[in-house]
């Protein structure tokens, strides 16, 4: 389901499209584990592939590289860590996400950011909004949510 047989040497991914080696002796180990580092949750995509009766597609996937970019964008912002920090080798070493320099994930963050707010312009459009930052005091008192 999650491949397509194409020769005795291997298959052909169905989600990412990429040729993973696999002899017919050696079982399907390399299959495997092509899947779980390359497709985390496939086991669920699977499930409810098998219970709707449809093929397996790559829109039904998570991308590696966007999975990584979010995990590290959470850890700066929740964290409130510097973009530096992603360099530090104690920090990676810390963590398991994959690798990623920090000026590869400032271009990413910008770029999220860029795709956020044309999404948000065009659900805005003709709308009045005000920008309220959290924290913020006014007139020397404070706002309270009920």
């Amino acid at each position: 389901m999650m491949f397509k047989d194409l020769c005795d040497m291997g298959a052909v991914c169905n989600a990412c499209n990429t040729f993973v080696r696999q002899s017919r002796k050696a079982g399907y180990t390399n299959l495997q584990a092509h899947l779980v580092r390359n497709h985390p949750g496939y086991d669920t995509v699977v499930r409810s592939c098998i219970k709707e009766k449809r093929i397996v597609s790559m829109d039904m996937f998570i991308d590696r590289h966007a999975h990584t970019t979010y995990q590290w964008m959470k850890l700066v912002v929740h964290k409130n860590c510097t973009l530096a920090d992603v360099d530090d080798p104690t920090i990676r070493d810390a963590v398991r996400f994959d690798s990623i320099g920090s000026k590869t994930l400032k271009a990413r963050m910008i770029a999220a950011v860029k795709l956020a707010e044309l999404d948000m312009c065009a659900e805005l459009k003709g709308e009045k909004y005000v920008l309220v930052f959290g924290r913020v005091r006014a007139f020397s008192g404070h706002f309270r949510r009920n």
